[in-house]
């Protein structure tokens, strides 16, 4: 974590124009997986790779509660730097140089900042009403089979079991 982290902060400091005012596309001498790890940063990837990874060594604690802090350490930073890598070559693999620029500018966007503030209810919404429409459907769809003289009970075994 520190690793990425300080490799971040690196190439913050040679992009200043990117990060005060209007989001810019990272200078032309800065490598595209560097241009990705930007990216990432302004997207929250890196803060998701994080979360993820720190959820993999609370499984590991809880499996193993006597390992070494030291040795869950250095598992985290090596699978964090690994889960970076592969990110980088999928975002190599699928997005233009032009496109990790527009996207780069859409993440630091007023807009983005608003939809990821929006998530969480928008999310919390979104399952209630799927819940509620699931359970109004549901009840409508037996009513039908009802009628039909479909009758509720277990369902049938599949031919053959």
């Amino acid at each position: 974590m520190v690793a990425i982290r300080a490799r971040v902060l690196v190439l913050l400091i040679g992009l200043p124009a990117a990060l005060v005012g209007q989001p810019q596309q990272p200078q032309s001498d800065v490598t595209r997986s560097d241009q990705i790890r930007f990216l990432l940063e302004a997207s929250g990837g890196i803060q998701k790779i994080d979360a993820m990874v720190d959820q993999v060594v609370a499984t590991m604690r809880a499996t193993c509660p006597d390992a070494p802090d030291d040795v869950l350490k250095a598992h985290a930073a090596r699978l964090k730097d690994e889960v970076l890598a592969g990110a980088i070559r999928l975002y190599e693999k699928y997005y233009s140089a032009e496109d990790i620029a527009a996207l780069f500018e859409f993440f630091r966007s007023p807009l983005y900042r608003r939809i990821e503030a929006a998530r969480p209810e928008l999310n919390r919404e979104t399952v209630a009403a799927g819940h509620e429409l699931g359970i109004r459907e549901g009840k409508e769809i037996l009513e039908d089979l009802k009628k039909r003289g479909c009758k509720p009970g277990k369902a049938k075994s599949e031919p053959g079991s």
